[in-house]
C-alpha cells in the first residue's frame, strides 16, 4: 500500500472517531443542560458539577486513545 493510501486510511479513521467523540459529547451536552434545569440546592450543583468533571475525563480518554491509535 502506498504511503498516500496509508495516509488516506488513517485521516478518514481520525474522521470517524471525532464523529463518533462529538456525537458522545453532543448527549453528555444534553444531560448536562437537563441537570442544570434540575437546580435546586447546592448539593445538585455539586452533583453537576462531578458529572461534567467525569464527562471531560472521559473525553480526554477519548481523544488521547484517538491520539495512541
Amino acid at each position: 500500500m502506498s504511503n498516500q493510501l496509508i495516509l488516506e486510511d488513517n485521516l478518514k479513521s481520525y474522521l470517524r472517531i471525532i464523529r463518533e467523540i462529538k456525537s458522545i459529547s453532543d448527549g453528555y451536552e444534553e444531560n448536562i443542560k437537563k441537570n442544570i434545569k434540575l437546580i435546586h440546592s447546592e448539593k445538585d450543583i455539586d452533583r453537576c458539577i462531578c458529572y461534567i468533571k467525569d464527562v471531560l475525563s472521559a473525553l480526554r480518554t477519548a481523544l488521547s486513545l484517538t491520539v495512541i491509535e
